[in-house]
């Protein structure tokens, strides 16, 4: 039953997702802005705002780094990931060279209110960046499930909508004879045909554009 009541909760936590919020009729923000702020923070020259109410001012302490992490920062983009209409800095760190699953850890950083918050997520659960702010997003474990989803700023931090989900369901006996695959699509069951056609199209969307350097991403906006 354990198995079911995964899959449940997961279909409820797309069903109980926010609607989308009317439109802003706002001019859009000046993007020369958001970028100077993520500068600010990049160069130690400005802080950031954590998930758990405290600042840093560098990438170290966004991801609790220890001198025995062979961290490095490798790609730097700018997208917009909410689709509240300002971009956010992704910034790529690579954060061990010894086990690929876990290899970069992605580090956005949010600009509201005059404000740039910072919040890191693992390649597991953050990979294949697409330029609309989509992602795929794998559970390890011995069991499958995996999928698509699309991240909100809200209230100071990041959630999460699982857009899109395949995932191993048993029956009450849990042999491993019946596993099945459930799959969901935007919160309503799903066949296989209708995932993959999914997938393909998720596939297709354009990358965003990374950078080596912070310096040659602001270079390429001028």
């Amino acid at each position: 039953m354990k198995k079911f009541f995964i899959l449940f909760a997961a279909a409820a936590l797309m069903l109980c997702a926010c609607g989308t919020d009317a439109a802003s009729t706002s001019e859009p923000p000046d993007q020369k802005t958001e970028l100077e702020a993520y500068t600010a923070f990049l160069n130690g020259s400005g802080e950031a705002f954590l998930s758990n109410g405290g600042t840093c001012r560098d990438i170290y302490h966004v991801l609790y780094h220890t001198e025995d992490m062979p961290w490095e920062l490798t790609r730097y983009c700018s997208l917009d990931l909410d689709g509240d209409g300002t971009n956010e800095a992704v910034v790529e760190v690579l954060t061990n060279d010894w086990d690929d699953t876990y290899k970069y850890t992605y580090v956005v950083l949010h600009n509201e209110d005059g404000k740039v918050y910072a919040e890191d997520f693992s390649s597991v659960a953050f990979h294949d960046l697409k330029a609309d702010g989509s992602y795929r997003f794998t559970v390890p474990g011995a069991y499958t499930h995996y999928g698509y989803g699309r991240k909100q700023f809200k209230n100071g931090e990041w959630h999460y909508t699982f857009v899109a989900e395949c995932c191993t369901i048993f029956a009450p006996d849990y042999n491993p004879d019946t596993e099945t695959l459930a799959y969901i699509i935007d919160g309503k069951a799903a066949d296989a045909d209708a995932f993959a056609a999914y997938e393909s199209q998720q596939k297709a969307k354009p990358d965003p554009v990374w950078y080596d350097s912070w310096e040659a991403l602001l270079a390429a906006q001028e």
